[in-house]
Formats: structure tokens, sequence, C-alpha cells
């Protein structure tokens, strides 16, 4: 875990409302995904850099949940999405996505307390594969 300095940035993508069920997320998510690499393979682009955000799913967070699928590459049919520079708690995770939950177990809930927004960053390295156990993405929460 460390601190991150980051500056604005701009991201493409889609966005989705999340739904309370875990399942009908995951497939909200997929099919998210799904439309975002159409949208780029259409374009002649098959590789790019891939992030998400999801805004407003921490605890104690209100307004609906949603989900940004976002990459690197701007085109017409990509929304854009502009993250505000600032300082970002920074955790590596390796392994499925649906084992997060465990990372942050062990780092222990007094870290979480800086966190000043309802807003996590997920950095995914380029061809990113989500069942790849070996897999490593960064998870970030805006601090300051």
């Amino acid at each position: 875990m460390q601190k991150l300095n980051i500056e604005q940035r701009q991201f493409y993508g889609l966005s989705c409302e999340l739904p309370n069920s875990p399942k009908d997320r995951i497939e909200s998510i997929r099919n998210i995904w799904s439309e975002v690499k159409s949208i780029l393979s259409k374009q002649g682009i098959d590789s790019y850099s891939q992030s998400a955000i999801i805004e407003n799913d921490l605890p104690n967070s209100t307004g609906t949940a949603r989900y940004l699928a976002l990459c690197d590459y701007e085109c017409n049919e990509l929304e854009e999405y502009k993250l505000e520079a600032g300082e970002f708690l920074c955790i590596e995770h390796q392994g499925l996505p649906k084992d997060l939950g465990k990372t942050l177990q062990k780092i222990g809930p007094d870290q979480f307390k800086s966190v000043t927004k309802s807003l996590e960053l997920f950095l995914y390295p380029e061809n990113y594969k989500p069942n790849d156990p070996a897999a490593i993405i960064k998870y970030l929460l805006p601090i300051s």
C-alpha cells in the first residue's frame, strides 16, 4: 500500500447504474465492458489501457452507484470522463476481482479513515484478463 499523487486525467468510456444484486452487478459490468470493447474493435483498436471507476458504492455513500468502464482512446461513441488531480491511497491486488475484499481485509479498516470521496478507481494492466489469478490491478481511493 502506498500513496500516489495523480494529475488530472481524461478517460473515455461508458457508464451504467449498478444494481444491488451481486450477480446482476457482475452481468452489468461484463455487458458494459463488452460494449466498450466492441466500439474499440470497430475502430481497429485492440490494445489500450483499461480503467474503471465506481462512484457512490462505499459505506455511507449517498446517491446511485455508478460503474464507468474506461480507456485511453477517444472516439465519438465513448463519453469523456475527467478524474480530478489528487492524492490517492493505492493498493495492489493480485488475483480475481471477486477476491479484492480479502486483500482489503488484510489491510484493516483504520487505513480507510482518510478516504475523502465515494470513488473507487481501478487501474488494469494493458490486455487485462479478469479470470487470470496472477493478474495484478491497482485499487485507488482518494485521500485529498
